[in-house]
């Protein structure tokens, strides 16, 4: 979804990274992206405005049955070798029917516009915006999407 906006309908990237980690406190969602110094405001505010959708259950039907095929294809496409073929029929193999349908595809299957924003929702205000780069390119940008922003210099 952001992809699309920031790729197709923006032209800001290439492409836009997304991953998911169970962290000693929490669950975290990361985003990543690439763009242009001066459309970096720009691009925060694309995630943010994404991000809010998917919190008000406002993402079509359609839209998350094609979500759907696209993660089943990038995991299928992930066993590339033998040994990752046979690491995953051995986890097909040992799960049951007491999983609770713990299986990627039940899992996948599970999911809807409602369960997304349920699992969105205690994250509001908790966000953390990373960006590399000259905060005299970048901060004009920033303000003018109206986000708030902290310099901080690493050196």
């Amino acid at each position: 979804m952001l992809d699309a906006r920031l790729r197709d309908e923006r032209a800001l990237t290439y492409g836009v990274h997304s991953w998911s980690r169970q962290t000693a406190h929490g669950p975290t969602l990361s985003i990543a992206t690439k763009v242009a110094h001066g459309d970096a405001g720009e691009a925060v505010a694309a995630a943010f405005d994404a991000l809010d959708s998917v919190r008000s259950g406002a993402v079509p039907a359609d839209r998350i049955a094609q979500l759907k095929v696209e993660a089943a294809r990038n995991t299928v496409s992930r066993y590339q070798t033998g040994d990752e073929l046979l690491r995953l029929l051995r986890d097909l193999a040992t799960t049951t029917d007491d999983d609770d349908d713990g299986t990627f595809a039940g899992r996948l299957a599970a999911v809807t516009s409602e369960s997304l924003a349920d699992v969105l929702e205690p994250c509001a205000g908790h966000e953390v915006v990373s960006i590399v780069g000259d905060p005299e390119i970048v901060g004009p940008s920033l303000r003018a999407s109206a986000v708030d922003f902290e310099v901080v210099d690493w050196r």
